[in-house]
């Protein structure tokens, strides 16, 4: 069941990392958005969020980039190293799915954890969800508890939905 439940959660999540590059630029016309080499400038000096946005268009197939899982976890993983929770979590859900990378719930619970920690609500979510199914951890119904609590506080649906499961 719960494969399932994150696999299902990763079409969700995946529109939402395409929806990163239209947030981050949503301040210039479409005129003014950067070229990919451009974005790619930025990421290699250093750009957390031009880090996160080639991981999301190398996740999607954006600015003309074929789909590549696995430079898309480079990227991701790039960004997560310098802090960014919603690059944690990009890297915590390509372990759980297995998507450019060896599936590994024991890899994605620390960078799950993190981003959760910085208030990522996804990740919170996904977090209680491995919490409660012993998905790179023991089964722990409290800490589930908490963490769907903190997601459903926030407004996560999905959250809200399997705490109820959990009463």
């Amino acid at each position: 069941m719960t494969k399932s439940l994150i696999c299902c959660f990763t079409h969700k999540v995946i529109h939402r990392l395409a929806l990163i590059l239209l947030v981050a630029f949503s301040a210039v016309n479409a005129a003014q958005l950067p070229t990919f080499q451009t974005l790619s400038q930025q990421a290699q000096s250093g750009d957390v969020w031009a880090m996160l946005n080639m991981g999301a268009a190398y996740d999607n197939g954006t600015f003309g980039q074929q789909v590549d899982p696995e430079k898309a976890v480079f990227w991701y993983r790039k960004a997560a190293q310098k802090g960014l929770a919603k690059a944690q979590f990009a890297l915590a859900h390509s372990y759980a799915t297995g998507n450019g990378l060896k599936q590994s719930y024991i890899k994605a619970l620390p960078w799950m954890h993190q981003a959760a920690l910085q208030g990522e609500v996804d990740a919170m979510y996904l977090l209680g969800v491995m919490h409660a199914e012993g998905l790179g951890t023991t089964i722990d119904v409290e800490q589930a508890k908490s963490w769907l609590e903190k997601a459903a506080a926030q407004e996560h649906l999905d959250a809200a939905d399997y705490l109820k499961k959990l009463q």
